[in-house]
């Protein structure tokens, strides 16, 4: 089973404090971490067979977050995407083809570490 995640933030702080809060519940598999759509896709495809989680965030740069969803989803059906958002205005019922859930920050982030430690 997939357990790997990639991890797609621009903001270093949070990613930082993502990352960390997966280390200290124990999170014993890969964190690949990208801060934009074109190293995200490039450490994808360098790792797919492992990777089971994208946590990304809607507004990056380069492009937006959901066109990542989205090529990711049409490769990997079985991966599981999680947006992690600022943006309430970010719902999964506009982006349920490329998005399973949408948590907000900074709440979410407790809701994701316990998602990914499922």
């Amino acid at each position: 089973m997939k357990k790997s995640i990639l991890f797609v933030e621009d903001e270093a702080d949070i990613r930082e404090l993502v990352v960390e809060r997966l280390q200290d519940v124990g999170f014993l598999h890969n964190i690949y971490e990208a801060a934009d759509p074109v190293v995200a896709l490039d450490l994808y495809h360098q790792h797919k067979d492992e990777i089971g989680f994208l946590v990304c965030d809607y507004y990056l740069p380069i492009q937006n977050g959901n066109d990542l969803c989205k090529m990711i989803k049409d490769s990997s059906p079985d991966c599981k995407i999680i947006c992690l958002t600022g943006d309430t205005m970010v719902t999964l019922e506009d982006h349920q083809s490329e998005i399973d859930i949408v948590l907000y920050k900074p709440e979410g982030i407790e809701e994701l570490l316990k998602l990914v430690m499922k």
